[in-house]
């Protein structure tokens, strides 16, 4: 392929990853009209697809119709432990300094993976992996019966929050068990929604005087850092949207779903009143598009990659043996 034919073909990728930054409200409310929306969530072991001992240890989905909002179906399944998840376990407990060590930090359990550091036996605490009656299956089994429950929903919407962390550990293992990945419709996600055209938009409106959106935008600000967070729980709190338990499947689902809602009414009372047009909006909106997409194309991960290298666990202190 000559030097041309590249340049055109990366500038292409680019016009098509930007496409969805460069939509109207109607587009975006037509996306899911007479649709089936998946909002689904998982809980795993820590953040890279790359070491055999981060798995994922829970899937939760809620099939909802757009239109009505009531709910069709959900998928609920907890994935038993693997051997190599087992055995990274004993390691970090093995490799874990308490924290009154001289040169251990404080809460420093000999993590490699997951949020804030935290180790796996944290992290499955944390998720309540080991509640009561909860459906502990294979990991085989239960990609199969996800599979097969996504195929028997008509090409539906995908709905996540940091959609693209889920959806690499919800269909990237399918391959190596031999499962047969399912058709499925677009994806969207509440975090990039919120980025690119919510946070424009409240903008626009707090500017034109309205409280309410004013409020909501000092609600996706940081009080320590003064910077914009879009994570699950800074978000529905701007948005006035709880959930029942932080970091559960099932909860984390239905808060993202009720954030989605909030977000659909945000644009179409935004439709309505004209900010789409308002100079305010257009600047945010180009200005959060392009960084979101300059963001997307960074390897995924690539801090998360960098901390599994020998050198990367050595500079934490975690030494493997």
């Amino acid at each position: 392929m000559r030097l041309q034919e590249i340049l055109e073909a990366k500038d292409n990728s680019k016009r098509n990853k930007m496409l969805f930054f460069r939509q109207t409200i109607d587009s975006l409310l037509e996306k899911i009209k007479g649709k089936t929306v998946v909002v689904f969530d998982t809980e795993t072991t820590g953040f890279s697809v790359l070491q055999p001992w981060i798995q994922v240890t829970e899937i939760a989905a809620v099939a909802i119709d757009a239109d009505t909002g009531k709910e069709i179906d959900r998928f609920h399944r907890k994935i038993k432990l693997k051997p190599e998840t087992k055995k990274e376990i004993e390691i970090q407990k093995k490799n874990s300094r308490p924290p009154t060590s001289p040169d251990a930090k404080d809460g420093d359990t000999g993590a490699r993976e997951g949020p804030r550091a935290m180790a796996i036996p944290d992290l499955l605490k944390m998720t309540k992996y080991g509640e009561k009656n909860a459906p502990f299956q294979e990991i085989t089994k239960v990609y199969s019966d996800w599979s097969d429950w996504l195929n028997s929903l008509d090409s539906p919407v995908m709905l996540g929050q940091n959609a693209a962390f889920d959806m690499g550990h919800m269909f990237g293992p399918m391959k190596k068990l031999g499962i047969s990945r399912p058709k499925i419709g677009e994806v969207l996600d509440t975090m990039i929604f919120a980025r690119t055209w919510i946070y424009p938009l409240l903008s626009a409106a707090a500017e034109a005087g309205d409280e309410d959106a004013k409020q909501m935008v000092g609600g996706l600000t940081n009080p320590k850092t003064g910077k914009l967070t879009f994570s699950l729980g800074p978000l529905g709190k701007a948005l006035g949207v709880s959930g029942s338990h932080w970091h559960s499947g099932i909860s984390d689902a239905m808060q993202t779903y009720g954030i989605f809602r909030k977000m659909i009414d945000i644009l179409s009372k935004s439709k309505e009143s004209g900010l789409e047009n308002s100079d305010t909006f257009k600047t945010l909106h180009s200005k959060m598009s392009n960084q979101a997409f300059n963001y997307g194309k960074r390897p995924a991960f690539q801090a998360t990659v960098k901390s599994d290298t020998d050198k990367g666990i050595a500079a934490r202190g975690h030494p493997r043996t």
